[in-house]
């Protein structure tokens, strides 16, 4: 899989399966990039992610309508 930054400045290559794909809704990521990593490979549908993490801070008018994991506050605090 290959992708990059908008300008094109940047581009990477991936050469191994990804290990974990999520969804993340914290606030730093809604202010830095309003959209997760995965939308910067060229063909971002290669990857489903499979969890949302910090859904407590998801904004409200977002409607989650998938069957992947939920963590409110990120996994390290909800996985125990």
């Amino acid at each position: 899989m290959e992708g990059g930054c908008f300008c094109g400045a940047v581009r990477y290559s991936v050469s191994g399966p990804p290990f974990a794909a999520e969804y993340c809704h914290c606030r730093m990521c809604q202010k830095s990039t309003g959209a997760m990593t995965i939308a910067s490979l060229d063909d971002p549908n290669l990857v489903k992610p499979t969890r949302h993490i910090f859904t407590d801070s998801q904004v409200r008018w977002l409607n989650i309508d998938d069957d992947c994991k939920r963590f409110p506050e990120g996994l390290a605090k909800s996985s125990g």
